[in-house]
């Protein structure tokens, strides 16, 4: 049966110098890539490149903090 997907989670992964070389692996591969990130770090050209790897979906969290009343 084999792998069909990729999440890609934990941790802050937009870190890493070679997450568009895992994409494009994980394409070549014929799995489904996803990301979970925060968001710290994407650029518009980094999301343009993760998406000329092959990156199919992405998943932002969004955390607001407040301090106490």
């Amino acid at each position: 049966m084999g792998a069909v997907q990729l999440g890609l989670s934990g941790g802050e992964l937009l870190v890493r110098d070679d997450l568009e070389m895992i994409v494009a692996g994980a394409r070549r591969l014929g799995c489904y890539t996803n990301l979970m990130t925060s968001g710290v770090g994407l650029s518009a050209a980094r999301a343009a490149a993760l998406k000329a790897a092959g990156l199919e979906y992405v998943q932002l969290s969004i955390l607001v903090w407040q301090a106490p009343s």
